[in-house]
């Protein structure tokens, strides 16, 4: 029963190959730029203590945490509210924006704490009593540097205090950030390091700064602003607006230039700030979008101070509303099958609402092109193509370098701009070894390649990717949607083996329509692929993703890690069972056969099984929480078989033995899983920002203590060509 091909014997060079590097296509972008409201709410909060205001030296060397946070102060203390932004600005160059798409929540009630929503949005959470605070790593600062902090105040009673500060580095005892609060007023709990809350304190005493606090009892939302300047100069001005169409629909992604290199670029709710602007100096705004005109072109003298709120635009997006981009490698044993697939989407190629372009790699030396897809019925050859109209040779290009994947999709969106963008990348694939193999060029796009040619075509997540559809095998990993979670809103992927089949193409484009929305089209492309599998009775996974909802998957299989790594020592032989029963995808040899040997594992099945066979409440409350977040992140979610039964969408690794190749310099969800250099079971749970691989570390230093390490990652594997038969693989326990 063979289900991956002979091609993997070809594989094993492909691990060799040193990463490339991609070149950004503006290196002046904003990394990972989301912008703050610019309407200024009704109630200010000001941070007063030692000297946290403007024109007063606070510190003038060196920061890196920023924390912001709600406290309860007095008897039984409620507080309830939320941080949706966090603006980073300093006096020159480009800030470090957050805006939460799901805002960091806090409740506290007496000494009950909870968080929310939002944790995996940062570093760190800190809760004690009545305070509550998140806090992350900045990259390194000095001078002045001005820190604003918007949400809502939901209800309250006594006195609740809203902080935000920076430091030099936190406090690491294993859970969090070590600082506290007494009374209503401002004062540490120690003991502390040199650097604690807000400022470098010489004495226990110096490090805290107070807020003005929201008394009495109130149950009615009030915005808030806090805001923290810090230096011994001037402070860094802003510019505020919103970019939206005609009809109020706000407009993401577009660049809006003070000049000097100064710009901002729009988040999904079209707004934008511009900050490192300088006192009496007249600047003029200009944005900009492929495809885009905007009204008024340009506001000229925007003078600061004051900090500038309302400068807006209206945009007209391009005509088109969609621009598919195929990224085709058939330099390999399916190259016959993609002949099949460009035939099935010459088909359709004729619908208005959705321009179809391709990079088309056949297999040997100089067959890569770039197509402007042409309508043409028949299915036994491509259409009639022109030269430098329709159709432009490349010569030989390697499908495996992030710089081919960041050349196609820069010309695809310059050339045919639309209202959004969805990439499919078609070719081999196994989840944590990457995807698409070029045996001409023996090399293949490791994870975090796939990773840096997103950022660079979306400009560091400020321009993203609408759907990113990833049709190959065993992709459907939450390891392979965080690597790219910055910069595409949708994620279609299989969590099993993967077919080459060529009428799913056909079925999705031609059911594209005007008003198709990102989410829309991600269910066409599932919906299309498991229609036809049930139509020819084979067996198969298919998901599509909202990775918005993917920050409180993250921070819900960090809550179930957590506890399970700080327990392993007594549930390490429940676990060791679980992984008998638990939902297996078939990632590693023999194919056809899902037994122990295969190390994706189904991750809402996983959850069941803790919730099922642990008794403590706190296992079973974080195993819920994951199966929760599950179903919400996974949108849409078909699979066929009785081997697949247990699949929800989502898988993630877990593997037989210890696997050094998960680390964070090959994933960014394997961050904290260091697997050399610890002697005997470590007794500190872990404070990564993900915390799967430290307790993967753990399961290991307790079921295997000084046993095999695997330190290569897993080869690709040959999506099944739709000439191949098909088989249900055998599964084992």
């Amino acid at each position: 029963m063979l289900l991956c091909l002979a091609a993997l014997a070809l594989l094993t060079v492909f691990f060799a190959v040193a990463r490339k590097p991609v070149q950004a296509q503006d290196p002046g972008a904003v990394p990972g730029q989301d912008v703050i409201a610019a309407a200024s709410p009704p109630a200010k909060l000001t941070i007063y203590g030692k000297g946290a205001v403007t024109g007063t030296t606070v510190y003038t060397g060196q920061y890196t945490t920023l924390y912001v946070g709600f406290n309860g102060v007095g008897d039984w203390p409620h507080c309830s509210g939320s941080i949706d932004s966090v603006v980073v600005a300093p006096l020159s160059g480009n800030p470090i924006v957050e805006e939460f798409d799901s805002s960091i929540g806090f409740s506290t009630l007496g000494n009950t704490v909870s968080i929310t929503q939002g944790k995996a949005v940062w570093d760190h959470v800190y809760m004690s009593g009545g305070n509550q605070f998140v806090y992350r790593s900045i990259p390194t600062l000095s001078g002045n540097v001005r820190v604003i902090v918007r949400g809502q105040v939901d209800w309250w009673q006594n006195n609740c205090q809203v902080h935000a500060g920076i430091a030099d580095s936190p406090r690491n005892d294993g859970i969090g950030v070590q600082f506290g609060f007494t009374g209503g007023g401002c004062s540490h709990s120690g003991p502390y390091i040199t650097t604690a809350w807000g400022v470098i304190p010489n004495s226990p005493s110096d490090g805290c700064t107070t807020v003005s606090s929201f008394p009495g009892w109130v149950s009615a939302g009030v915005p808030y602003t806090t805001e923290l300047v810090i230096g011994d100069a001037q402070a860094p001005y802003l510019v505020t607006g919103r970019v939206t169409d005609g009809s109020g629909n706000p407009i993401g992604g577009v660049n809006v230039s003070a000049g000097g290199g100064i710009n901002a670029i729009t988040d999904n709710s079209g707004r934008y700030i511009v900050t490192g602007l300088i006192s009496g100096t007249i600047y003029s705004l200009t944005p900009s979008k492929s495809g885009y005109t905007f009204s008024p072109p340009t506001r000229a003298n925007v003078s600061v101070p004051p900090d500038r709120t309302g400068q807006n635009f209206v945009g007209t997006p391009p005509s088109t509303p969609w621009t598919v981009m195929e990224y085709l490698d058939g330099d390999n044993n399916l190259d016959l099958d993609y002949a099949a697939i460009f035939n099935q989407i010459e088909a359709v190629a004729d619908n208005p609402n959705v321009k179809v372009l391709a990079l088309w790699d056949r297999i040997g030396d100089g067959g890569s092109a770039y197509y402007d897809v042409q309508f043409d019925t028949v299915l036994t050859r491509p259409a009639a193509y022109t030269a430098s109209v329709n159709y432009w040779p490349q010569g030989e290009l390697d499908m495996g370098d992030p710089q081919t994947l960041v050349d196609f999709v820069d010309w695809a969106r310059s050339k045919y701009p639309a209202q959004h963008y969805a990439l499919v990348l078609k070719n081999h694939g196994t989840g944590l070894g990457g995807a698409m193999l070029d045996e001409t060029s023996n090399d293949i796009l490791h994870v975090p390649e796939i990773s840096s040619a997103l950022a660079a075509v979306t400009l560091s997540g400020t321009q993203k990717i609408d759907v990113l559809y990833i049709d190959a095998c065993l992709m459907a990993m939450i390891e392979d949607a965080y690597q790219v979670r910055d910069y595409v809103d949708s994620y279609v992927a299989s969590e099993n083996l993967h077919y080459s089949w060529s009428r799913p193409y056909r079925d999705y484009i031609s059911d594209i329509t005007a008003a198709t929305t990102p989410e829309q089209l991600a269910a066409l492309f599932t919906n299309a692929y498991a229609d036809y599998g049930d139509s020819v009775s084979a067996g198969y996974t298919q998901s599509a993703a909202d990775i918005s909802r993917l920050g409180t998957l993250v921070a819900s299989t960090n809550s179930l890690a957590w506890i399970l790594n700080s327990q392993m020592i007594t549930a390490a032989t429940q676990v060791t069972a679980i992984l008998t029963d638990v939902q297996r995808f078939d990632s590693d040899e023999p194919f056809g056969v899902i037994d122990l040997r295969d190390r994706y594992i189904d991750l809402h099945d996983f959850a069941r099984l803790v919730h099922e066979n642990f008794a403590g409440a706190d296992l079973k409350t974080a195993a819920q929480g994951v199966m929760d977040a599950v179903a919400s992140y996974v949108r849409v979610e078909r699979h066929r078989g009785s081997t697949l039964v247990g699949s929800h969408g989502v898988s993630i690794f877990y593997p037989t033995t210890a696997s050094s190749f998960y680390n964070a310099d090959e994933y960014d969800f394997a961050t904290g899983a260091t697997w050399h250099g610890s002697s005997g079971v470590s007794s500190i749970v872990s404070d990564a920002t993900v915390e799967w691989g430290p307790m993967l570390v753990k399961y290991f230093q307790v079921t295997q203590p000084g046993g095999p390490d695997n330190p290569t990652p897993p080869l690709p594997k040959a999506e099944i060509p739709e000439r191949q038969p098909t088989y249900l693989p055998v599964i084992t326990r």
